[in-house]
């Protein structure tokens, strides 16, 4: 359940997203934008706000079913659910960037590329109730999560949105990305004669500028795949159910904790982490802290021998071995 759970950022670029797919899938079939983007990813960002909060209530007395998050676009609020106020400031300056980032693709280079190239040499448009596209590496299953590819001049090109900030890390990130990306390309396209990506910051530039990705940039993340995905594997056991499916889990101390506040408001199991559930105390009413402290008092021998499996924490996209562990 935990996995469903966004945080306000992370809603705002969905939104983002979420909007320009549906405004390519409606200019491919009419041929022009009908509203202006930044007005439309407004009133996404509050709905998704105030859907969120409502699915976030749902949650707390019973997970959703799988029909009911593939039927729906909206994520429950990891901030309501975990009862954290960051203030109505932070929600306006998320809504304020959502519609810069929406009027920067609407009135970008990459959009008119996209016009000119014309909406038969486009891929699928997806959205997140599309599913992500994968592919095999070995024995392993890779998520590839980019938003559009199209065919320019016979290369396939890759791009995807980023609404956040190009920090130093989040460029790292990006790129083994759209090393990521490549690999997929390479794995399930023919007759292509190069592949090139773009992570697009639409926070500071929509400039449409390809480039290639080095063969030294796939067999690095190639390697990284291996390397990543033998050492979680390392750190989970297996433990046998009666319905044959299993689940892993891991030790708490192979997981330390690292607290600080605005990374621990973040994480998805700061309620079952003692020291997240402090660093975040003076950031939530009283009545919230109280009862975490009470889910600690009647869950403290569980918590301090095992702690249910993590989301694989990888810089880039999510990857599972192809025997599924359980994420709880």
């Amino acid at each position: 359940m935990r996995k469903e759970l966004q945080t306000y950022p992370m809603m705002a670029g969905t939104v983002v997203d979420y909007v320009i797919a549906r405004t390519l899938q409606s200019y491919r079939v009419d041929g022009e934008v009908k509203s202006k983007l930044a007005n439309v990813g407004r009133r996404w960002f509050r709905r998704s706000i105030a859907e969120g909060e409502r699915i976030a209530d749902q949650v707390r007395v019973r997970p959703r079913t799988y029909q009911e998050r593939k039927s729906s676009p909206f994520s429950p609020s990891h901030d309501h659910f975990h009862g954290i106020d960051r203030g109505s400031d932070h929600l306006q300056g998320l809504e304020d960037r959502v519609a810069f980032c929406l009027d920067t693709f609407e009135n970008s280079s990459v959009f008119e590329k996209l016009q000119s190239v014309g909406p038969e040499n486009w891929g699928p448009i997806t959205t997140l109730e599309d599913g992500v596209p994968t592919f095999g590496l070995e024995e392993i299953m890779v998520y590839a999560a980019f938003d559009l590819w199209l065919i320019d001049e016979g290369d396939i090109v890759i791009l995807d949105w980023k609404s956040g900030h190009p920090s130093p890390a989040a460029i790292e990130g990006a790129e083994q990305q759209l090393s990521v990306y490549a690999l997929w390309a390479q794995s399930t396209m023919e007759n292509v004669s190069g592949v090139v990506t773009q992570a697009i910051w639409l926070n500071e530039s929509g400039e449409y500028a390809p480039i290639p990705i080095s063969v030294i940039s796939v067999e690095d993340v190639k390697n990284r795949i291996r390397m990543e995905t033998a050492k979680e594997a390392s750190l989970l056991t297996l433990i046998e159910s009666e319905d044959g499916n299993g689940r892993h889990v891991a030790r708490r101390e192979d997981y330390p904790a690292h607290p600080k506040t605005m990374r621990c408001c973040d994480c998805k199991y700061q309620m079952i982490c003692p020291e997240g559930t402090m660093a975040t105390a003076h950031m939530r009413p009283a009545q919230e802290t109280l009862a975490a402290a009470l889910i600690f008092g009647n869950q403290r021998e569980r918590v301090a021998t095992e702690f249910v499996t993590k989301e694989w924490p990888h810089t880039f996209d999510r990857i599972i071995l192809q025997s599924n562990p359980c994420v709880i």
